[in-house]
Formats: C-alpha cells, sequence, structure tokens
C-alpha cells in the first residue's frame, strides 16, 4: 500500500508537476486516483482540487487558467478552470468540430494569443485548437495514417 502510493506521487510529480511563481504563494498541483490536488510548495496542506479523472494539463501563470482534458467522461472534453477553483467552463467537446470521437492526450498553451493546442490521439492523430474563451475551434493538423 505504501510502495502504491509513492509510485502514484512519484508518477504525478513527473506527468503534472505545476508551481505557480506569479501567486501571492506558490503551489503545487498534482493528479492521483483520478483527482487534481493542490497544496504548498512545501507539500504541506493538500487540498482535493477537481474531483474529475484528468487526462492533460496545462496552467496559464500569467493569468492564472488551469485548462485539462476531462477524461471523466468517454468523450474527453476540454475544460477551463481559475486557480481559485471559480469559473469552471468547457472550451471543447468532439460535437464541436463535428468530430466522430475526440481523445485527447496533452494540451499546450499560447499564452500570448491565448489559443489552447490539443493532441488527439484518435483518426490517426491530429491537433486541435481552440480559443481560451472557446470561440474558433479548429482542426490544425490532420491526422495521418504514421501519425502527426
Amino acid at each position: 500500500m505504501r510502495i502504491s502510493l509513492l509510485f502514484n506521487l512519484f508518477a504525478a510529480l513527473l506527468i503534472s508537476l505545476f508551481i505557480l511563481p506569479n501567486q501571492a504563494k506558490s503551489q503545487f498541483y498534482f493528479g492521483a486516483n483520478e483527482q487534481l490536488f493542490v497544496t504548498d510548495v512545501n507539500g504541506l496542506n493538500p487540498t482535493l482540487f477537481l474531483d474529475v479523472e484528468i487526462g492533460g494539463l496545462a496552467i496559464d501563470t500569467t493569468r492564472g487558467i488551469l485548462f485539462y482534458v476531462d477524461d471523466t467522461l468517454i468523450d474527453g472534453r476540454i475544460q477551463k478552470i481559475l486557480i481559485d477553483g471559480t469559473g469552471q467552463e468547457e472550451l471543447l467537446r468532439d460535437t464541436d468540430l463535428s468530430l466522430n470521437a475526440m481523445a485527447p492526450v496533452g494540451l499546450e498553451l499560447d499564452e500570448q494569443n491565448m489559443v489552447v493546442y490539443i493532441a488527439d490521439q484518435l483518426n490517426d492523430g491530429r491537433i486541435l485548437t481552440v480559443n481560451y474563451d472557446g470561440s474558433n475551434p479548429a482542426i490544425l493538423i490532420a491526422g495521418e495514417p504514421d501519425g502527426v
């Protein structure tokens, strides 16, 4: 049990380590057991932040917005929430682009232009984009038989 917990924490460190230096206090976000937690940088006072299965995560530290792939449902939706826990909003789902299905596995941000890039593993792999406000969803790179 203890080894399993340590392994989950180590995996969380490798996958989802975000420290927000521009905030009043620095915070550390990590995923474990299909939940997202936030804690002080020293690891004390962990608190449940989101009770969803996270498939990908990116944080705009300047604006204090956390973007994530919600894998709780079968269609893998892109969501956003402010780091204070307010303003949760859906940005993209597979029906927004008339997609048969979408399985997002990673997110990257263009903070200057306020665009979210999404790596989608279905349909031979492709790159999708959507603006921070949910507008202009698009397929940037269509999948290739050998992947993107």
